[in-house]
Formats: structure tokens, C-alpha cells, sequence
């Protein structure tokens, strides 16, 4: 998928965006400040299968694998734990510094049904500890083809605790787990907040 970004920054608002084409429509609702976004809070099936030293900090219900079934995406915070391998040769590995000062890390976890007529789910993918910690996701169908892709306010191991990003970007689903699709956002922010309109793929981000 190709992504294109439009920015613009209204009253402590950064809006971007997001489109699968060059060619690039600037929005009414890109400068509307009254605009509110609900998005109704979806019957989570599998939060109880979290670990009780995991931190749920944000999740959504959507189908991102593009089997046409609603999966729960969790964006989670936990103790960090390196490779089993790594553990047992007393080694460091690409994931060793993926984790703040606290000894947190940061991972996606998606859970989703494995056929229409499985009405509990199961784990479908487990993340790694990330070298880009996130601090809230959405999801955001930039292409319309009916397959979410995640949006996210990407941050800094350094940083990652205040809760504040420093980029916005979309990640997509690979099949055998997300890649970064395109870059959104503008390093000279920092990012609090970030809600989607699904109609327009408009991105609004809260800056500090």
C-alpha cells in the first residue's frame, strides 16, 4: 500500500491526511474543530487472557489480518524479556535494548477467531519487546479495502513513560507481523493524543 500524508496544524491540532494516492483532496473536515469522533467500545473477548503483570494501554477491535473476521489488537506493557535462547547463552540480542529505564517494554498482541463460528478467539501473534515503543493506536482503513491497518503515536524508549510520542505512523499486518507502512507525522511535536475519522481518514493528533 502507498500512503500520502497532508498536515496541518489548527489550535493545538495537528491533522494529517492519510490516503493510498498521490493525489491528495484537502477536507472541509480538516479544519473543522467541532468535529467530534465516537467510536463505539467493542466487546473485548480476550483481555482476560492478558497476564496479570501485562498493562493493557490501548486496544481496538478490527479486522486487520484479512480473513474478513473482527480481531482484538492490544497494545501492551510489560516486564521485558529477551529471547529464550539469549537467556541461556548469557547473550544480547537485537531486542536487548527495547526497554526503558523502568525495565518495560512495549509489544502488539492480536487476538482473532479462527473460523466465523469460533465465538472465543485465540492468540493469533505475540510481538517481540519493540524497538519503537507506542503510546496509543487506532485503526484506520487508508485504502478502503475493508483490512485496518494501525495507527500509531510512535515514541521513544527514553520518553516512553511520560506517555508523549514523536511520530505518527501507520503499521500494516504482513502476514507474519506489522512493517511500518509510511511516516505521518513531524518530529517537531510531541504527540499526546490521536483520534481517526474512518470516513475521511482524517488523523487528529494532540500536540503538546
Amino acid at each position: 500500500m502507498f500512503c500520502a500524508v497532508v498536515l496541518a496544524l489548527v489550535s493545538g491540532f495537528l491533522y494529517l491526511a492519510v490516503t493510498d494516492s498521490s493525489i491528495l483532496e484537502i477536507h472541509d473536515s480538516l479544519y473543522d474543530r467541532t468535529q467530534e469522533i465516537t467510536v463505539a467500545e467493542p466487546e473485548f473477548l480476550n483481555r482476560d487472557l492478558i497476564r496479570e503483570d501485562y498493562r493493557v494501554i490501548d486496544s481496538f477491535s478490527a479486522d486487520i489480518t484479512g480473513d474478513g473476521l473482527s480481531d482484538e489488537v492490544y497494545l501492551i506493557e510489560r516486564p521485558f524479556r529477551d529471547w529464550p535462547f539469549a537467556v541461556w547463552h548469557e547473550m544480547e540480542t537485537v531486542i536487548s535494548g527495547n526497554k526503558d529505564e523502568r525495565g518495560l517494554s512495549c509489544s502488539i498482541f492480536v487476538f482473532g477467531p479462527k473460523s466465523p463460528n469460533d465465538t472465543t478467539g485465540s492468540l493469533l501473534w505475540a510481538g517481540s519487546p519493540m524497538f519503537v515503543p507506542f503510546t496509543e493506536i487506532e485503526q484506520i482503513d487508508s485504502d478502503k479495502d475493508k483490512v485496518f491497518e494501525i495507527a500509531a503515536i510512535e515514541s521513544d524508549y527514553t520518553i516512553w513513560s511520560t506517555g508523549y510520542g514523536t511520530d505518527v505512523a501507520v503499521w500494516i499486518w504482513d502476514g507474519f507481523g506489522f512493517r511500518r507502512d509510511c511516516f505521518c507525522g513531524e518530529r517537531s511535536f510531541l504527540y499526546d493524543s490521536l483520534e481517526i475519522n474512518e470516513t475521511t481518514s482524517i488523523l487528529q493528533v494532540r500536540v503538546k
